[in-house]
This record gives C-alpha cells, sequence and structure tokens, in this order.
C-alpha cells in the first residue's frame, strides 16, 4: 500500500525509483525508512533523475547480453515501449533483448509484463531507467502531475486488466501512455 503522500503519477514514479534505490543499497525494497527519506529528496529536487540514474547508465549500455535473461546470442537492439513515439530516437531508452525476452515481452511494458506477482524480481537497473522514460513520457503528456484516478483510468488501456482497479498502482504509470 502506497503512503499518503503519493497523490500523482509524479510521485509513484519517484516512490518506486526510491524502492528500486533501497533495494540496490542492499536495504530490500521494504525499509520504509530509506524509501521514504529518497522518495522527500526526490520530491524536493534534492536529487535529479541525472544524478540518481549515472551509475545505471553505463551498465545497461555497455553489457551486450539480454536485459533480462543474459543471453549472448541473437539480440536486437528494442525499445522499453515499443508502441511509444516519443523519445523513440533516444538510445538510452533501448535495451538489447534476446529473441525469446523480445517475443515474450512484445508490446507490454515492463511491470504487465512481468506481472503483479513478480514485481520484485524486475532487475533493478533496467526499473530505474524504465522509470526515467515513464517520467519523460508523462511529462511529455502532460500527465505527471495527474492526482485524480478516475482520470487516470479513462486513459488507461490496461482497465479491463488491472490487477489493483481504481487504486493508484505502478501499472497506471504504463496503462497511460502504451
Amino acid at each position: 500500500m502506497l503512503p499518503q503522500t503519493v497523490k500523482s503519477v509524479k510521485d509513484l514514479i519517484f516512490w518506486q525509483y526510491a524502492k528500486v534505490i533501497s533495494h540496490s543499497s542492499g536495504y530490500g525494497r521494504s525499509n520504509m525508512q530509506f524509501i521514504e527519506n529518497y522518495y522527500q529528496r526526490l520530491r524536493n529536487e534534492e536529487i535529479t533523475w541525472e544524478i540518481a540514474l549515472k551509475e545505471f547508465k553505463s551498465t545497461v549500455e555497455t553489457t551486450q547480453s539480454c536485459a533480462f535473461c543474459g543471453e549472448v546470442r541473437k539480440l536486437s537492439l528494442e525499445k522499453m515501449i515499443p508502441s511509444v513515439s516519443e523519445l523513440s530516437d533516444n538510445r538510452e531508452y533501448h535495451l538489447f533483448l534476446c529473441k525469446g525476452c523480445n517475443s515474450s515481452k512484445g508490446n507490454k511494458g515492463l511491470y504487465q509484463w512481468y506481472g503483479v506477482d513478480n514485481l520484485e524480481d524486475i532487475p533493478r537497473n533496467i526499473e530505474g531507467k524504465y522509470l526515467k522514460l515513464l517520467y519523460e513520457l508523462h511529462q511529455v503528456r502532460g500527465t505527471l502531475s495527474e492526482d485524480n484516478i478516475s482520470t487516470l483510468c479513462l486513459q488507461c488501456d490496461l482497465t479491463e486488466s488491472c490487477p489493483e482497479g481504481e487504486v493508484l498502482s505502478v501499472f497506471c504509470l504504463e496503462g497511460i501512455v502504451s
């Protein structure tokens, strides 16, 4: 369950990113004190995306293996969200995928592809990059400050398969940009 301070799309992206950082720092994804502190620093603009994602960028861009399974054969460079045209020329939002993972993922967003029961298994460097992409897409589309869940649900293309119903969740982040 999200804390009451997470009210908008932007807040949710920052909250998820704080969980990723908590996990990568060795605190796990449930250390609420660390997550809340990092989340507040992101909200207060004490930390920026450029600083926060610096460590992830080189790892993902220099490794020529499948971002999800590690396969080194039959790789192709694919967009993180294939159906999105905004920011599509930015190689920062491309990943090397093997044929099997690419076929399995298809046009699904990362959270939809992993599913509600496997969200903790998403590689943290990939999720960090994905959250930055979602942030920029929502910024371009003017939905970063959206805090009305009903309005989000009307724009979402995942409403029939949404595991949360009318509750702000990670699926809201990708359902209105895909």
